[in-house]
């Protein structure tokens, strides 16, 4: 793999245009392995050995750069005009959107704002974060206006079912690439062409372990399925940058167990300076399917 890419980057850092060593240069994933991306050769490329300890497990772009790619979408379509950026929905409150368009549905054409946000994934408040923000704007403007939330991961379907219910589009990284496909051909720009040059292989494992882990209710009921779903969920998402999860260990006295352990054998980033800087070479993870909130005397034992 890496001679074929190698090859493809003309023996140059994927990002910053240096020429790579055969001795020191990196594979780097554009969608970090840390939120499912995959090894394969769609979604790595080579680079020198500083882009890759600057980008660490981040996205490769910032949400400015993601909105200019996205205004250049819209400009190379027929059926979009009027594109600005950081319009003002809202005089009174100050307001304004990452994208104003008008996008012609059949004879007419109506106003789309464009909401985007440069993460791939949200935790459960961001996710009710946002939605209260569109539904915000949502007030202040015609009926008519279609709301879409623009951002470069695959959001699950149990999420996809909250935004439909108020009206709210989303254009994820599936959606991008399919609705885009001709458009991001023709733009000029290596790191957006190969990032939705591909629909990612595992989008189907990741909804399905995240609808699954909502399907679960909280309780000591069913605190067997939720330790058993948490198991894969570790195993999928650092199965191979640490180890499949030892499962229900006993301490030395055999009296306390933990409910996974995971070998750190990681050679560079992150898991790597933990083990170097305080000898972490075990995460010991403890699952708990809690109802409410925890409470400090849980982290003390």
């Amino acid at each position: 793999m890496k001679k074929e890419l190698y090859k493809k980057q003309n023996g140059k850092c994927f990002f910053c245009g240096t020429e790579l060593q055969i001795d020191n240069m990196v594979t780097d994933h554009l969608y970090p392995r840390s939120l499912g991306g995959t090894s394969t050769v769609e979604n790595i490329v080579l680079s020198c050995p500083k882009c890759n300890i600057q980008r660490g497990d981040k996205m490769p772009f910032r949400e400015i750069e993601f909105n200019f790619f996205i205004s250049q979408l819209l400009e190379k379509r027929s059926d979009y005009r009027n594109i600005v950026q950081e319009a003002l929905i809202s005089s009174k409150m100050r307001y304004r959107a990452d994208i104003l368009v008008e996008q012609k549905v059949g004879s007419v054409w109506k106003k789309v704002l464009i909401e985007l946000k440069s993460n791939p994934t949200f935790t459960a408040k961001r996710f009710e974060d946002i939605l209260n923000q569109l539904l915000t704007y949502k007030s202040e403007l015609d009926k008519d206006t279609k709301i879409v939330l623009a951002f470069p991961g695959i959001l699950p379907k149990s999420d996809y079912e909250a935004y439909r219910k108020y009206d709210i589009e989303i254009w994820d990284r599936e959606v991008i690439s399919s609705k885009f496909k001709d458009e991001i051909k023709k733009i000029d720009n290596k790191l957006f062409n190969k990032y939705y040059s591909f629909h990612s292989s595992k989008s189907t494992s990741e909804n399905n372990l995240l609808s699954e882990l909502k399907s679960i209710p909280a309780g000591k009921d069913d605190w067997s399925k939720y330790q058993k779903h948490i198991e894969k969920i570790l195993d999928y998402l650092f199965g191979e940058t640490l180890s499949a999860p030892i499962v229900e260990l006993p301490d030395k006295y055999g009296v306390n167990r933990r409910d996974f352990i995971l070998r750190n054998y990681s050679e560079n980033g992150y898991w790597s300076y933990l083990r170097d800087r305080y000898k972490a070479d075990f995460i010991v993870i403890d699952a708990k399917n809690y109802t409410g909130k925890i409470k400090k005397t849980k982290f003390c034992k």
